[in-house]
């Protein structure tokens, strides 16, 4: 856990912002996968349709995200996902298990954590990833539960000046 974690609340604190995350959610379902894309019914991949979903409900600001590749869980040592995500200064990870509606949570598809959802609820998150379209599953689903990696708590940052300036042109 960060400093500035430790006296920010969580951004997900409000019914009314948790409404808003699971309204935008639903309209993302059914997108189809597109490599490094993020346009709701056009194409997403998994980082994609999170930042989407998160900035179209004025959560998070515009992203620069580093290069990656689709198949990065099968070669790489540590995981570029977790890392970027904490780079942010936005999220903290938070107690394995304990799962928000809002949470990002990661799963180890190959060696290392290298696939994104986002909580809808305690029990089920949306997601995308290759041959499919964006849908809901269970952190519950066998397939899911034993690859689940880390989860992410996105804090409130409207009272917080970031150094994060270089990757974010706008932030609420």
């Amino acid at each position: 856990m960060n400093a500035l974690s430790q006296t920010a609340l969580p951004y997900f604190e409000s019914l009314e912002r948790r409404q808003a995350l699971v309204t935008e959610a639903q309209s993302w379902l059914g997108t189809p996968f597109r490599p490094h894309a993020g346009v709701k019914g056009v194409g997403a991949d998994c980082v994609g349709l999170v930042h989407g979903i998160l900035h179209n409900i004025g959560a998070i600001g515009e992203v620069t995200f580093p290069d990656y590749t689709m198949d990065g869980g099968s070669h790489l040592t540590a995981s570029q996902l977790g890392e970027f995500i904490i780079s942010l200064g936005w999220f903290t990870e938070v107690k394995f298990g304990v799962v928000e509606t809002g949470d990002l949570v990661t799963f180890k598809l190959g060696r290392v954590a290298h696939h994104v959802g986002l909580a809808v609820s305690q029990a089920a998150f949306i997601h995308v990833y290759r041959g499919m379209c964006a849908g809901e599953a269970t952190l519950a689903d066998p397939t899911w539960k034993t690859r689940l990696t880390a989860v992410y708590r996105l804090l409130d940052q409207s009272s917080r000046i970031t150094d994060h300036a270089s990757r974010i042109t706008s932030h609420p």
